[in-house]
């Protein structure tokens, strides 16, 4: 019975809360849907460039042009590679979002606009739309006959063995989209004082910090670390991105702009 609550909440959460937070902003700071869409389309725009060239590492390795790690070896190269291709694709895709669109976001309420956009598609994407189709397949195949000839037999046991899950499973992805929607509008921010500080120092920051982020993520999930674990440096981090934006958006305000 309580997945039959926690799922449909996190599906709640993970499509309904950028909306409801970019409804905050929008009246917040008076900003427009658009450029949350924006924030959205960016994001879209650097999984354009994202994915092929992560298809294209894996074809380096695959037809053995590039020796293929083990052990150890291997977490790193995996972690240094997913978390840099992340940071480049989607910081260089912010940055020149920032610089096309001026004025309009080059300030408090903007940078907001964009980083829900941004983060909200992700969740959107990566979590929301996955884990409502994974919930409606459960139901849908829930008393399904794995002898039925009609039926596939492996995805009727998969589906059996799903709702043997905890009641609190489902849960963990919420809050997991939660901590990386912060992150993501913590990115936002640091990408903004480019134009605010008139340094790209802060361009190189955010991608520092999204690949150590993304980096550390995908290292611990290669050991034999629970998931529970790999919940909590997500959370850590995510609370870490959640200081750098009380730092940039509030406290930086009562210091003299460098």
């Amino acid at each position: 019975m309580g997945l039959y609550i926690t799922f449909p909440l996190t599906i709640l959460i993970e499509i309904g809360f950028p909306f409801l937070l970019g409804y905050w902003v929008i009246h917040r700071y008076q900003t427009k849907w658009r450029l949350i869409w924006i924030g959205a389309l960016i994001f879209l725009v650097s999984q354009m460039v994202h994915i092929p060239l992560l298809d294209g590492i894996n074809w380096l390795f695959t037809n053995n042009v590039l020796p293929i790690p083990t052990g150890i070896q291997l977490i790193l190269l995996n972690a240094v590679i997913g978390g840099l291709a992340a940071g480049v694709c989607e910081e260089t895709a912010r940055l020149v979002g920032f610089k096309l669109l001026k004025q309009p976001v080059q300030n408090e309420g903007g940078a907001f606009s964009l980083g829900i956009g941004h983060g909200g598609m992700e969740s959107i994407l990566i979590a929301g739309i996955p884990m409502a189709l994974t919930f409606f397949s459960m139901v849908a195949f829930k008393n399904a006959n794995p002898s039925d000839p009609s039926m596939d037999a492996v995805t009727v046991m998969q589906i059996a063995n799903m709702w043997k899950m905890s009641w609190y499973t489902p849960l963990a992805s919420a809050l997991e989209r939660l901590v990386a929607m912060t992150t993501q509008l913590a990115l936002t921010f640091i990408v903004l004082q480019v134009f605010l500080r008139k340094s790209y120092w802060f361009f190189v920051l955010a991608i520092f910090w999204h690949a150590l982020v993304d980096g550390l993520v995908v290292g611990v999930e290669g050991t034999n670390a629970t998931g529970g674990m790999i919940l909590g440096l997500e959370v850590v981090l995510g609370i870490i991105s959640a200081g750098i934006i009380w730092y940039l958006v509030f406290r930086v305000k009562t210091e003299t702009p460098i």
